[in-house]
Order: structure tokens, then sequence, then C-alpha cells
């Protein structure tokens, strides 16, 4: 593992809420609602009912919600869902700095593993809170990059937007 990446994770396992900015604590709990949102928003989409009905059959304990749903599944296909669902009305790569932005699917496994151990919504958002602060800040110039790559890759397709 590299060591920008042990470094993160050193810090993202350690930390406490205490020891969060206030600012920070108020971006976590932003991204959560956020992220709640845009599931319910996309939790009926068609993409999202095609996942259910293929994949349904094949999962395990049916031990975590699909927000928005009558399913229960295994925390894997509840969080593949929940993520779908969350980011199936976004626009992220519309807006350069967002692109990098970590909440749908990190949201959707810390839901899925909270409602498995019996988690508070506290301890969610937490750790989602220091997933936010734990942002790598070195991303930020790869994404002046990666949207030239897509404007690119979007002309040579005949796309316009």
């Amino acid at each position: 593992m590299p060591a920008e990446t042990q470094t993160i994770a050193d810090y993202v396992a350690r930390a406490r809420l205490s020891d969060l900015p206030d600012a920070v604590r108020h971006e976590g709990v932003r991204a959560f609602l956020n992220w709640l949102g845009c599931t319910l928003g996309g939790c009926r989409h068609e993409i999202v009912e095609t996942v259910d009905c293929t994949l349904g059959e094949f999962s395990g304990p049916a031990d975590s919600t699909v927000i928005g749903r009558q399913h229960r599944y295994d925390m894997f296909l509840a969080s593949c869902l929940n993520c779908m669902s969350s980011s199936v009305y976004t626009f992220d790569d519309t807006h350069a700095e967002a692109i990098v932005h970590p909440t749908g699917p990190v949201a959707s496994a810390v839901f899925a593993l909270a409602e498995r151990h019996g988690n508070s919504g506290a301890d969610d958002v937490r750790k989602l809170q220091r997933r936010v602060r734990g942002r790598p800040r070195h991303v930020v110039p790869y994404v002046s990059r990666i949207e030239r790559m897509r404007r690119e890759m979007r002309s040579q397709a005949g796309c316009l937007n």
C-alpha cells in the first residue's frame, strides 16, 4: 500500500468525532442527507428495477435495507442498489470538482454495515465525515485532466454536451 494511502487509512481508522472540525462535521451531515435524498429520488429508476429483478434471486441473507424499496437483500446487493439509486440522477461529471466525491459508494456501504452491526445513525455519519475529511487533496489537480479527456471523448463521439 502506498505511504499516502496508509496515512489516510490510519487517520480515518483512528479519528474520533471530537477530532473533526465543525466544518467537517457539518459537511458530513450535508453529504449524508444529500445521499439519502438522491437515493430516494432514484430508487424507482428503470435501471435500479432491472438490477433488482435480475440479481435479487442471488442475494444472500436479507439483512440490509434497500432504501425506498420493499425488498431487503444481503449487504452487498443492498449497497449496490442504494449506490445506483443515489447516482442515477446525479450529474457529477458536469462539475469538475465533484467527479471524485465518494459519498454514493461510501454511504451505501456504511449504511449496510451499520445496519448489519446495529450501529447508530450517529456512528454512520461519523464514518462518513471521516471519509470526507480523509479525501486526498492531491486528487484535485487530476480533475482538470479527467475533464479534458471527457470533453475530448465527447467531441470524438459527436456529442456536444
